[in-house]
């Protein structure tokens, strides 16, 4: 049997734009576990998971993990 792929996970941190917004605010634990049972379904296995709680408002945020690889 063939070794699954690798892949990464990378989580930022979430949160509604407007009131109106249809999207939903996603924390890091709730993005890690859809991204690992979408991971499952697809065949591959999570080799790190990454997390940025950095806003993503800001354009000079700094996030260390991103820039690692």
């Amino acid at each position: 049997m063939a070794d699954k792929p690798l892949i990464d996970l990378y989580l930022r941190k979430s949160k509604n734009l407007r009131a109106d917004d249809h999207r939903r605010e996603q924390s890091t634990d709730t993005q890690e576990a859809s991204g690992r049972r979408w991971a499952d379904r697809n065949g591959n296995t999570v080799r790190h998971v990454w997390v940025d709680l950095a806003s993503g408002y800001k354009a000079d945020a700094k996030r260390p993990d991103f820039a690692k690889r």
